[in-house]
């Protein structure tokens, strides 16, 4: 189960708060992300970098055995500023 994807969910506008809403902005449909959302299926390794940019969800928290384990805040800041130069 992704429980920060059903969080970004409900932080949203009335508008994009429902499954047909918050699926319309990741492009996928509302059964899918209820799927996501639910653990029922996975989100597509090529799919977690979209996601990641439009939920702001690390892609670590979205798929851990694609992406690695969750990193604290600073070590993701320090890796971002280096990668930046």
């Amino acid at each position: 189960m992704i429980i920060a994807l059903k969080k970004w969910r409900a932080s949203l506008p009335a508008e994009f708060s429902t499954l047909e809403g918050a699926s319309a902005l990741l492009g996928v449909s509302a059964v899918q992300l209820s799927r996501y959302e639910n653990g029922l299926r996975r989100v597509p390794a090529e799919k977690v970098r979209a996601f990641s940019v439009v939920t702001g969800i690390a892609p670590e928290l979205l798929r851990a055995d694609v992406f690695g384990p969750p990193q604290p805040i600073r070590q993701r800041v320090r890796a971002a500023q280096e990668q930046a130069g």
